[in-house]
């Protein structure tokens, strides 16, 4: 996995939990 697609997991992550 590049690290670059484990910055957007997280980011979509965070997003998802913000939108709560």
């Amino acid at each position: 996995m590049e690290i670059d697609d484990f910055l957007s997991y997280i980011i979509e992550e965070i997003n998802n939990t913000w939108e709560n």
